[in-house]
């Protein structure tokens, strides 16, 4: 009786596996983007951003992000055909540079990682924005 629970278990987690689709490989892509952002919202010390990426991922942004002396820090979320990409953002209010971590993502990019470097331009009268960045995504 044993035995025969085993053969049947065994086959079973054959059966599984031989019939469970295999998921696409991950793909590793070299990111160049540009983005121009206007300001959205203030409130609470919370700057709104959005505006559209062009690149290796072209679409829309959004972006909320918090000013300090010293630091920047915030989330973007860019929209490229197929899913979203969210990412972590800090850099420094002088130079406009920074770093960002990829977070997560959705649709075709769920599980997205990955990290890239910015500098930008900010015109504090206008609040519009000039980003670039360079990086790498895996998903």
């Amino acid at each position: 009786m044993l035995a025969k629970t085993r053969t049947a278990l065994a086959a079973a987690i054959v059966a599984v596996v031989l019939l469970t689709p295999a998921t696409a490989p991950a793909r590793t892509i070299a990111l160049n983007e540009n983005a121009r952002l206007h300001r959205i919202s203030t409130a609470g010390g919370l700057y709104r951003f959005g505006g559209s990426a062009t690149g290796t991922l072209p679409g829309n942004v959004t972006a909320a992000l918090r000013f300090g002396l010293t630091s920047i820090r915030g989330s973007v979320t860019f929209y490229p055909r197929g899913g979203s990409i969210s990412v972590r953002v800090s850099g420094s209010p002088v130079t406009l540079k920074g770093r960002m971590t990829v977070s997560g993502g959705t649709g075709k990019f769920a599980g997205a990682r990955g990290s890239a470097s910015w500098s930008g331009t900010l015109n504090r009268r206008t609040w519009i924005a000039t980003v670039s960045a360079k990086g790498r995504l895996h998903y």
